[in-house]
């Protein structure tokens, strides 16, 4: 029923945030925005001053007792100098940035949002930063401290509270929810990598209703947004979920991004490509068709692929080393190569007509493997085209050569390379039992992370994760 008196929500009293109402409802607004029950049990105080008692008087005295050993409530000077220290180090993005070239502008850019944003952001900075710390540490089997990995968390689920309660009404909010969600996810990447899916999901989410209605986005609003769109993509198709975000084009056609150099052209064809995947992948077994439409759609897609080109600047070279330009044009190969086998494995079931198939994912490996050996590193955000392209291989040869490679190839972490080797051992486990299927929906069949089974449910994708007494709940 409407609500009949002044006083707050119970949610909202217990978090001492305004609980504002429409009259007439019956959920305040912060209730009915996150889909909470608004209700009001709570007797309501008495009107005037109350009587203090002797022992609440003498609660309220000066206590002249250090305070020191408390849990702090928000992040200490060093921790701040920590983040400052982490920002300016360029190892520290060496692993997601396609070069140096990329960096002082990154720098810059995560610098002014602590600075306009610390309250909101300082936490995830910490969770991001402490993370990859720990996991730098604990694989060169140095000394930590015992609290090491509580004090991560801690900083974790805060900033996923703020994530959880943030109000994205505007371009420069968008902008912050993007840094805060992208940074808790890192803290994922390194310590829960199952959690990443949810985590890019959430803060997509929440960013869609003002992205969508910018026209000609600035990439350096949104400087996070490709490398999130592309993980979240990697968990959709593997849940059978329809992308959270399609992405808009830049006013510039020819832009050079951080993450996918010249192959942001292409987001918006994986966009479609995982819509089809979401629609199709339920058919099981080597007699269903794909309906005339969505056939059509594959199609024209395939065509699209086979006649895309990158838009490239003129001045790429005097812009980009050697190495980095390697890393773009390779990576623009895999990226296309990886679309091709997207679409033909919507169009052709697993365990049927393998050949072309084992062509292309061969094609991607070999040229990923060979830019690594050349230049000694990684291409920047390949999980895609690695995921895909290992699902082809049917040999035992073949799969053992490739798959203790992936953790490199995947190369965000060693967490995230080893979760991204599960997920292909579950495709494997699927086609070798004989199961034919089409698309890439391995929730079907097999658990590829802690509790697969609610990837696809409306209120996780809308409400997001939980972190809770230092465990993530997905």
């Amino acid at each position: 029923m409407p609500r009949a008196c002044n006083q707050s929500c119970d949610r909202c009293y217990s978090i001492k945030e305004r609980c504002s109402w429409v009259e007439g409802s019956s959920q305040c607004m912060r209730c009915s925005r996150l889909g909470f029950t608004c209700s009001k049990t709570r007797q309501a105080k008495k009107p005037g001053r109350r009587v203090l008692s002797a022992a609440a008087l003498q609660a309220n005295r000066p206590n002249t007792r250090s305070t020191s050993l408390l849990p702090r409530a928000f992040p200490s000077a060093g921790q701040i100098n920590l983040i400052h220290h982490w920002m300016s180090n360029y190892e520290t993005f060496d692993r997601f940035l396609l070069g140096p070239a990329f960096w002082p502008r990154h720098c810059a850019a995560l610098m002014t949002h602590l600075e306009h944003s610390q309250s909101v952001l300082e936490h995830a900075y910490l969770a991001s930063v402490l993370s990859a710390t720990y996991s730098a540490e604990n694989s060169r089997h140095t000394s930590q401290p015992a609290d090491g990995l509580s004090t991560v968390y801690r900083h974790a689920s805060t900033a996923l509270r703020s994530l959880r309660e943030l109000h994205v009404t505007d371009r420069q909010q968008a902008s912050t929810c993007l840094v805060l969600g992208t940074n808790i996810m890192l803290f994922a990447m390194f310590q829960r990598p199952e959690n990443v899916f949810t985590l890019c999901r959430q803060t997509l989410v929440l960013v869609r209703p003002v992205y969508d209605t910018i026209d000609g986005p600035d990439p350096e609003d949104f400087f996070f947004l490709t490398g999130t769109m592309m993980l979240e993509m990697v968990g959709s198709l593997i849940h059978g979920a329809v992308p959270a975000l399609r992405f808009r084009p830049p006013k510039s056609p020819v832009y050079v991004d951080r993450y996918l150099g010249l192959s942001t052209s292409l987001l918006q064809l994986l966009h479609r490509v995982g819509e089809l995947n979401s629609s199709l992948s339920d058919a099981v077994g080597p007699n269903v068709a794909v309906n005339p439409m969505a056939s059509r759609d594959l199609d024209g897609l395939e065509s699209t692929v086979l006649a895309w080109q990158p838009d490239v600047p003129e001045n790429l070279c005097s812009m980009f080393s050697a190495v980095e330009i390697a890393h773009i044009f390779c990576q623009v190969q895999a990226m296309r190569l990886c679309a091709l086998l997207l679409i033909y494995r919507l169009k052709i079931p697993f365990g049927m007509h393998d050949a072309p198939a084992r062509a292309i994912a061969i094609s991607i490996l070999t040229q990923l493997q060979t830019t690594l050996s050349v230049t000694g590193k990684a291409v920047k955000f390949a999980m895609l085209p690695v995921l895909v392209a290992c699902v082809e291989l049917t040999t035992e040869t073949e799969r053992d050569g490739w798959l203790s490679q992936v953790p490199e190839l995947v190369c965000c972490s060693r967490a995230y390379g080893l979760f991204i080797q599960g997920a292909i051992r579950a495709f494997w486990t699927a086609r070798d039992v004989g199961v034919v299927f089409r698309g890439y929906n391995i929730s079907r069949f097999t658990a590829c992370s802690d509790d697969r089974s609610r990837a696809r449910s409306k209120d996780r994708n809308e409400s997001g994760t939980s972190l809770i007494g230092g465990t993530a709940h997905i």
